[in-house]
């Protein structure tokens, strides 16, 4: 098969479009990312403190 992607993607409901599941995926990976850098902050701040 050939060609672009279809704009419309089969999925349980059949009427998700692709540039909407991107984004929701993008919106997910952003709240991980927030999450990630987060915990990283707090372990760093907690590592301040142990010198």
């Amino acid at each position: 098969m050939t060609g672009s992607w279809p704009e419309r993607v089969v999925s349980h409901t059949g009427t998700e479009t692709r540039a909407g599941l991107l984004r929701e995926a993008a919106v997910g990976n952003l709240a991980q990312w927030a999450r990630s850098l987060m915990q990283r902050r707090r372990v760093r701040e907690e590592g301040a403190y142990a010198l």
